[in-house]
């Protein structure tokens, strides 16, 4: 077999799982760009992200709000235009939420509540929102919020750990340069998270780029990439996540074979009051000496 029939059946038999970065989705092609991917992978948006889009108005008042503030040595102009494509980004969502049945949208996302996500079929509920929640919580804790440099962190954290929580998923996203590491990259190694960008002649990147860029011409939405959108992959490798995953199931499996009912448990509120429920599992997890993200290694290259 062939290197390219091999490619070819790779990409159309393994179910790909993508997350997408909250800086790509507010800029001008990000709706589209979504859009587009939901059909051919498993696309996922973090919580913080529609939170934002819950405030449209506000935030096309202000869109300077989520712009890096490390922009602000920019010329004027850059600026006026990089605040003009977000407020145009913010009306592409709005409308596209307005007319398009959730269902339909193309892709996932954890809500407030569970009533209020939309989850895949094969995905376990109650288990997934639990892992999620303890990992963005146990990383809040490492974020030095004197030094936090984007607006969009609190994105980007939920970007992170739904990175982490879904197995085999990577991170979509891009700079405007490609001179320059994409900002999330940026952002999370500020928080003690080592990202490393790979060569581009890697031969595991190389293939897997062969795969996206396919993909991403069957989605047709290959034309995007001519706009000037330099976009790359992130993928995080977090040693404890397995741990975390099997102690929470075991959890799980427990309160299954007792007869609870399955209903998401009675939780307390984070520490860091993220405005989500911070379950007794991830508590005591994040209170012993293991700390979940230690270890954590960031690997990205142009796509």
């Amino acid at each position: 077999m062939s290197a390219l029939s091999l490619s070819f059946s790779l990409t159309q038999n393994h179910r790909w799982v993508c997350v997408f970065d909250p800086s790509l989705a507010l800029t001008l092609y990000g709706a589209a760009l979504a859009q587009g991917l939901g059909s051919v992978m498993e696309l996922w948006m973090a919580r913080e992200l529609w939170h934002i889009l819950d405030n449209v108005q506000c935030y096309q008042q202000r869109p300077e709000l989520l712009l890096s503030s490390d922009r602000s040595a920019e010329p004027p102009h850059q600026q006026t235009t990089r605040q003009q494509q977000t407020i145009q980004a913010l009306q592409q969502w709005h409308w596209l939420r307005m007319t398009t049945d959730p269902a339909k949208l193309n892709f996932f996302w954890i809500g407030d509540k569970l009533g209020e996500s939309f989850l895949p079929r094969h995905a376990t509920p109650h288990l997934l929102i639990r892992n999620w929640e303890g990992l963005a919580c146990a990383l809040e804790e490492q974020i030095d919020r004197d030094r936090v440099a984007h607006r969009l962190a609190p994105a980007f954290r939920d970007t992170v750990a739904l990175a982490v929580a879904l197995p085999s998923a990577f991170i979509l996203t891009y700079n405007i340069q490609q001179n320059q590491p994409p900002e999330i990259c940026s952002t999370i190694e500020s928080w003690q998270i080592p990202c490393r960008q790979i060569d581009r002649y890697d031969h595991l990147a190389t293939l897997e780029r062969e795969q996206l860029l396919h993909l991403i011409t069957r989605a047709g939405v290959a034309k995007l990439l001519w706009s000037g959108l330099h976009l790359a992959i992130l993928h995080l490798v977090c040693p404890w996540s397995t741990t975390f995953w099997l102690e929470a199931q075991t959890t799980e499996e427990i309160q299954a074979q007792d007869g609870i009912q399955a209903e998401i448990p009675g939780h307390v509120e984070c520490e860091q009051s993220l405005g989500f429920p911070f379950f007794h599992l991830q508590d005591k997890i994040n209170r012993s000496p293991m700390n979940i993200w230690e270890g954590t290694q960031g690997f990205w290259y142009w796509l």
